[in-house]
This record gives structure tokens, C-alpha cells and sequence, in this order.
């Protein structure tokens, strides 16, 4: 049986310099995230931890992940969300 092993780096968007999530909860999600894919044969590997500002168009206590016509399609909001925390990868 093979393993296959995934890194995940974290990206924690802030709001007026407040983080949207506390680092101890987004690690809770990486370690439920390492016993499911366990679950699969995969491992988990925790990477970078980052936070980011979150894009100014985005109304933080308003927007959607996904579109509500097509649920694989990120919105325009999440979409912004999603460069900003890569951009602070880089």
C-alpha cells in the first residue's frame, strides 16, 4: 500500500488587523484534515503559516466561497481572497 503525502499551508485573512480565524482553530481544522485523508493513505504535512490583509473590494461580513449558480465556481470575492493569500506566499 502506497502513501501518498499533501503539504497544506495555512492562510489566515485579517479584517481592521484581526484575524477572521485564532491560529489554534485553523490547526484544529489541519489536524482533522491529516485523519481524514489518513483515512486514504495520504498524509498530511503541515507548511507555512500566513495571514493576509483581507482584499479591500471584499465585504468581509457578506461574501460566498461559491457561486450560487454553479457550486464549483468560486465568486469574484472569493476568487480576490484566494490571490491575496497566495500573493503573501510568494
Amino acid at each position: 500500500m502506497n502513501v501518498k503525502s499533501v503539504g497544506v499551508d495555512v492562510a489566515i485573512m485579517r479584517t481592521n488587523g484581526v484575524a477572521c480565524i485564532d491560529t489554534l482553530s485553523a490547526l484544529v481544522q489541519v489536524t482533522l484534515a491529516k485523519e481524514r485523508f489518513a483515512q486514504a493513505n495520504i498524509t498530511v504535512e503541515m507548511g507555512s503559516l500566513v495571514f493576509f490583509d483581507a482584499p479591500p473590494q471584499v465585504d468581509v461580513d457578506s461574501w460566498h466561497v461559491v457561486s450560487s449558480n454553479d457550486p464549483f465556481q468560486l465568486t469574484p470575492d472569493a476568487r480576490s481572497v484566494v490571490h491575496a493569500a497566495y500573493r503573501v506566499k510568494e
